[in-house]
């Protein structure tokens, strides 16, 4: 479940602006964008940005790896109409040109 940090800082302010206001009420949210993904289609999309093929090297499982995430924002949708507005794809290709031209300076 691969969220773009924007869409994690509208969470959180959403969520800060209300619990100033309500003071001293506190809840507990999930934020993320509720879109599991696939590792292999997360590098997919990063070597069709990059038009570079990755090399993977599968290994087994450790103890402690997770499977699969989830992301469960719900409960956040229906108290603060939190709506992650980055696809995958969007926020890959953002960070990719943010990182090209940061590091071309």
């Amino acid at each position: 479940d691969f969220t773009f940090i924007d869409d994690i800082v509208e969470g959180i302010f959403k969520v800060l602006e209300c619990n100033v206001m309500r003071k001293n009420n506190y809840e507990v949210y999930n934020i993320g964008n509720s879109n599991p993904t696939n590792l292999l289609d997360f590098v997919r999309e990063i070597e069709l940005i990059t038009k570079k093929n990755a090399k993977i090297n599968f290994k087994s499982i450790r103890m402690g790896d997770v499977v699969k995430t989830f992301s469960d924002s719900s409960k956040l949708s229906i108290d603060f109409n939190y709506k992650p507005q980055t696809t995958l794809n969007h926020g890959l290709l953002k960070f990719y040109n943010w990182f090209i031209n940061f590091y071309k300076k």
